[in-house]
Order: structure tokens, then C-alpha cells, then sequence
């Protein structure tokens, strides 16, 4: 009899710490859905801004056409971290997300992700 008591609280403690990690879970892939589904969305905006700009892709040509579209834009610096290393350090922030420049043209962007956003257990936001 306590045996089957101790059974069926080990059974329902598994249970619960399963449903517990299964939500946890949940939140975590919403969490990254809005944050990826927005920097979609700034991607489409940011090649609208190209098509725009023609083919100068220079810092002052994006930045140009970002203000004549009303895109929020921002002088900043790139992030310090050994991808971007070989970048300027001059960058443009539009909407949030960081374009990044080499030699004054267009190299790449950063997405603009939540911060303490996780993945594997690495953290991704800055």
C-alpha cells in the first residue's frame, strides 16, 4: 500500500515537472517567433530601402533614402565582438536594426533581437 502511495506521487512530481518544462518550452519558441517575425519584417523594410538607393550602397546613400522613406534613423557604432571585427566602426541603426559598413558600403545587419533571448543555452540579445 505505501508503495503504490510513493508510486503514484513520484508519478505525479514527473508529470508535473514534464508539464512545468513543456510550458517553459512554449514560451520560449513564441518568444522567438515575435522576435524573429519582426526582424522579417525589418528585413522587407530594408530591401525596400535598396531597391530605393539603386546601386550605391554607401553609408550616406541608405542613410539618405532611409530619412526620405521616415525609417527611424540613427548614427551608432557596431557592436565590439570578433565577427564584425573587420567592419567600420560606423554604423547605421534603422528601425532598430544595425546596418553594418565596410570601406562605407553596405556589409550586413544585426538583428534587433529582445534582450536575454536564449537559444541552446547561449544568450543572443545584446
Amino acid at each position: 500500500m505505501a508503495s503504490k502511495r510513493i508510486l503514484s506521487k513520484t508519478l505525479l512530481a514527473t508529470l508535473l515537472l514534464s508539464l512545468g518544462a513543456n510550458l517553459y518550452l512554449v514560451f520560449l519558441v513564441v518568444q522567438w517567433q515575435e522576435a524573429w517575425t519582426q526582424q522579417i519584417l525589418t528585413t522587407a523594410n530594408l530591401e525596400r530601402l535598396y531597391r530605393h538607393s539603386g546601386a550605391d550602397t554607401s553609408y550616406a546613400a541608405l542613410r539618405r533614402q532611409a530619412q526620405a522613406l521616415f525609417y527611424q534613423v540613427e548614427p551608432t557604432r557596431k557592436a565590439a565582438d570578433p565577427m564584425t571585427a573587420q567592419l567600420d566602426e560606423q554604423a547605421l541603426k534603422v528601425d532598430g536594426t544595425v546596418l553594418m559598413f565596410k570601406d562605407g558600403l553596405y556589409q550586413g545587419s544585426r538583428a534587433d533581437l529582445p534582450d536575454g533571448l536564449r537559444h541552446w543555452g547561449i544568450e543572443i540579445g545584446d
